[in-house]
């Protein structure tokens, strides 16, 4: 199973991007609009992305400048 999610700086989840299964192999692109999950644009400022496949995760910091 596979979640990609973005968080604010307090660790809040704001957006899941995507959550479920994916084929095999190499996917490389998922797009954040700077959106809540309610679609409404977020401030400026440090977000992170988050992807979890398994027991495996990793993060990334995302800078969203308005």
């Amino acid at each position: 199973s596979v979640e990609i999610a973005i968080y604010d700086f307090a660790g809040r989840q704001v957006k899941r991007l995507y959550s479920g299964s994916l084929a095999a192999g190499l996917h490389t692109e998922f797009s954040w609009d700077g959106t809540d999950k309610d679609g409404v644009a977020l401030d400026s400022g440090i977000y992170f992305g988050r992807v979890r496949l398994g027991d495996h995760h990793a993060s990334r910091r995302i800078a969203l400048v308005r």
